[in-house]
């Protein structure tokens, strides 16, 4: 397994990434994900725009529509903890996992928590780029 820490020698937590999505049209996302994708890019320009207006097809600057991916991340052991919405290739947020609870941001200079907590800080943002590490799927699945 890779250590993983920072420039301080902060060991980062374990999290794999169990489901990675990139819907383009609102009926891809259940009721829940729409309510996070309104408050998650709410959080980004400030307009409290529904997910239809989110995901339009009309290269409006409201629009994540081509951007936004979905990540549902999972402790090492397989517990869900988080639904991260990244958009933009550099902005987003976390959610705890099924809820409209926001546990952190993503900005361009990383995961910004609400709570801060270094190692976790270090395992989203693997979580998040590309080294993540991805949940083994079931054998037959």
């Amino acid at each position: 397994m890779e250590d993983i820490g920072d420039a301080d020698g902060v060991k980062a937590r374990e999290l794999v990434v169990t489901r990675i999505v990139r819907p383009n049209e609102a009926s891809e996302l259940s009721a829940l994900e729409r309510e996070q994708l309104r408050i998650a890019v709410r959080g980004y320009d400030e307009q409290d725009l529904d997910a239809e207006a989110r995901l339009a097809d009309d290269n409006s600057e409201e629009s994540v529509r081509g951007s936004l991916e979905i990540r549902s991340i999972a402790d090492e052991d397989g517990t869900p903890r988080y639904d991260a919405f990244t958009y933009f290739g550099d902005a987003g947020a976390l959610f705890l996992t099924g809820t409209t609870e926001e546990a952190g941001w993503v900005g361009q200079g990383g995961v910004v928590l609400a709570t801060p907590d270094d190692a976790l800080r270090i395992a989203l943002d693997v979580a998040l780029g590309p080294r993540a590490r991805m949940a083994t799927p079931p054998a037959g699945s």
